[in-house]
């Protein structure tokens, strides 16, 4: 592969003809891109500069530029590199290619309002008539309040932990980690009041209070942990949802 990479550069710099300098870094990038180098692939197609390209040419370098963007997790680049296809594409059809894309850069952007107009928009534009109101009605449901992911709130996941060990936990959806994170708070609270009891004030006031702390503060920061998890799993599952809908 990296041989191929560099076969394309080398013929790509040899050549004085714009558009076959711009298919040879169009090939380079499949290389990169099949080795998972997202960012060189990306360094490489911006060499091109797209004036006098043919049309064709132009949308191909922006459409691989909006994967590699959406494959390395740059959501918002993605996206403005979809929006400029659409503003400077002269094609319908080619436009309509790209829409499915969009869908999927939107929803990861958590604009399910856009995207589910973009998913209507597609079917109108590329649906056979007689599918058009069925195709609606699936769209619809997916993107109605009771599918689309309604998120954990980090903040009042810590906030609730503050208050009551354990407590973000069960907000975040994992009663487990509220049982747990209580019976340890609890246990090194419980420790601290024997030792002070008994007269050990040392033990109390040193280890096992650090012992509380560790345990309390760990449950907070457990608690963000979570919510974060669970934001991540539900809107997972309702993209790839969506993208089992466009296949």
């Amino acid at each position: 592969m990296y041989d191929a990479i560099y076969y394309f550069n080398k013929a790509y710099y040899l050549s004085d003809e714009k558009n076959k300098k711009a298919e040879l870094l169009l090939k380079s990038n499949e290389c990169y891109k099949t080795l998972g180098l997202y960012e060189e692939a990306i360094l490489s197609l911006k060499q091109i500069f797209p004036l006098g390209l043919s049309d064709t040419l132009q949308f191909n370098i922006k459409l691989q530029l909006a994967i590699l963007n959406y494959l390395k997790s740059d959501f918002t680049e993605s996206l403005s590199q979809l929006e400029q296809i659409e503003q400077y594409t002269k094609s319908e059809n080619l436009k309509n290619e790209v829409l499915p894309i969009k869908v999927m850069v939107l929803n990861e952007l958590e604009n399910y309002d856009e995207a589910k107009k973009t998913m209507l928009k597609w079917i109108v534009n590329t649906a056979p008539k007689e599918l058009n109101d069925s195709l609606t009605e699936v769209v619809i449901k997916l993107y109605s309040d009771k599918n689309i992911p309604h998120f954990k709130n980090t903040k009042t996941a810590k906030t609730l932990s503050y208050i009551f060990p354990g407590l973000g936990q069960l907000y975040a959806g994992y009663p487990l980690g509220f049982l747990a994170s209580l019976t340890l708070t609890s246990a090194a609270l419980g420790y601290a009041v024997y030792n002070f009891v008994t007269q050990h004030y040392f033990t109390a006031f040193t280890f096992n209070n650090g012992l509380f702390q560790a345990f309390y503060i760990g449950g907070v920061r457990r608690a963000e942990f979570l919510a974060n998890k669970k934001n991540n799993k539900l809107k997972s599952n309702f993209n790839n949802s969506i993208k089992d809908y466009l296949k």
